[in-house]
């Protein structure tokens, strides 16, 4: 795996993530929310990670535009770690890992 750090527009200046190069099976958990609008997508994302062990991996696919702020803050905010952030077409992708208890 490559790292390197990002720092997303919407966050402050002083919050930076480590960027991870995943492959499709890198991860624990994947949940789907696309088609599904503010709140819905951070919703599924909490109640998904609510559910998985510490240490493991969520992939989450989302269209709503404002999950690209919507998830990174969450994660922020619920000391999960946001691995990776990326838009592929229309579809954002999210890898997150569980983190808090």
């Amino acid at each position: 795996m490559s790292y390197s750090l990002q720092r997303c527009p919407y966050l402050p200046l002083n919050y930076t993530r480590c960027r991870l190069n995943f492959t499709m099976s890198n991860f624990d958990t994947e949940i789907d929310t696309s088609g599904l609008n503010c709140p819905l997508p951070l919703l599924k994302t909490k109640r998904a990670l609510a559910a998985m062990s510490k240490g493991e991996y969520l992939r989450v696919i989302a269209t709503d535009p404002a999950a690209f702020i919507d998830i990174p803050v969450y994660c922020q905010m619920s000391d999960n770690k946001l691995i990776n952030s990326s838009k592929v077409q229309s579809k954002l992708i999210f890898i997150i890992e569980k983190n808090s208890s």
